[in-house]
This record gives C-alpha cells, structure tokens and sequence, in this order.
C-alpha cells in the first residue's frame, strides 16, 4: 500500500491584485462623478463596486503575504482556501460531484457536496450568504477559479476527480499520483 502524496497549489495573486485595484478605483470614480453631478444612483453603484472590490484588494493582499496553499490536496480530501469565499476542509465522502463550467471567459472548477447546508454552517454567516449566491448562479458549493491558482485546470481536474473516484471505491488503496502542477 502506498501512501498518497500530498499536493500543494499556491494563488495567483497577480491578476487578482491589479484587477481588484483597477475595479476599486473604477468603483471611487463613479462615486466622485455620482456625488459631483449629483446622481446618486452611480455613486451608490461606485460605493458598492469599491467595497465589494476593495474586499477583494484586501484579500489579494493577504495571500501574497501568506505561505497557505490557496488548495491543498490529501488522502482526506481538499483545503480550499482559493477565494475570499472558499469552502476550507471538505471529506472527499461529502463530495458529490466535480465538474468544469465555464462563465463569460473564466473557467471554474465546481464541486458539488451532499450536505451544502452542513458546509455553509461551517462559516460566518456573511460567507454563508456569498456561498450561497454562487450556489444559485451555478449549482456548485465550492468553486476554485482558473485565475486564482497556480495550476493549469485542466491538469487538476483529472487529479481531483481520480483522487475522488478513488476514495469513493476504495480510500485505503488510493494509487501516488505523480503530476507536475
């Protein structure tokens, strides 16, 4: 029996750095020319752009100066910590399916768990909210995006669906996988 090798995979901070601070300052203007023309229908547009944004600058901010995988993969199951609403630890035995899906031109990687209510109770309930949101958008609980890790996708799927499968049918005899991500 050979024991599963632990995989790590690290954010992306760059994009998701410069795109947050391009959509904060985006989100400040439309204040500044909602307040000065006195519409205020765009200035609250802007308040809502540059805090949503500036959650995400902040996000982006501490992942550069944190060490954590963005997600971790063991013979447990994975440790999304990809996004600022990410699932955390997740059994690969409340994992009811994986899939790619694709919106506008970002690729996502969706997991489907059997219990969503049980996993959402697990965080604040702000979180719960925003997870719930993209439940609805999508069907998927947990969502890890192309642009936000280090991986190629279409390498991690496979290795996250074999690893799935292979815990499903047998978990003590899960095969070392060797995949350079």
């Amino acid at each position: 029996m050979q024991e599963q090798e632990e995989i790590k995979i690290y954010s992306k901070v760059t994009k998701m750095l410069i795109g947050s601070l391009a959509f904060v300052l985006l989100g400040s203007g439309l204040v500044y020319g909602g307040v000065t023309s006195d519409n205020m229908v765009i200035a609250i547009v802007g308040i809502i752009c540059a805090l949503f944004f500036g959650a995400g600058l902040v996000f982006a901010i501490t992942k550069l100066f944190q060490s954590d995988p963005a997600l971790l993969i063991n013979k447990e199951g994975i440790v999304d910590k990809s996004s600022y609403v990410s699932a955390g630890a997740v059994a690969w035995n409340e994992i009811k399916n994986i899939h790619i899906y694709q919106i506008k031109n970002e690729k996502f990687i969706g997991i489907e768990v059997y219990d969503p209510a049980h996993l959402m109770s697990r965080h604040p309930a702000w979180k719960r909210k925003l997870m719930n949101m993209n439940k609805g958008m999508t069907g998927s609980t947990i969502h890890i995006s192309a642009s936000s890790i280090s991986a190629n996708l279409y390498e991690l799927f496979p290795l996250l669906y074999r690893r799935w499968n292979a815990s499903k049918s047998n978990p003590d005899q899960m095969m070392k996988e060797e995949i350079m991500l």
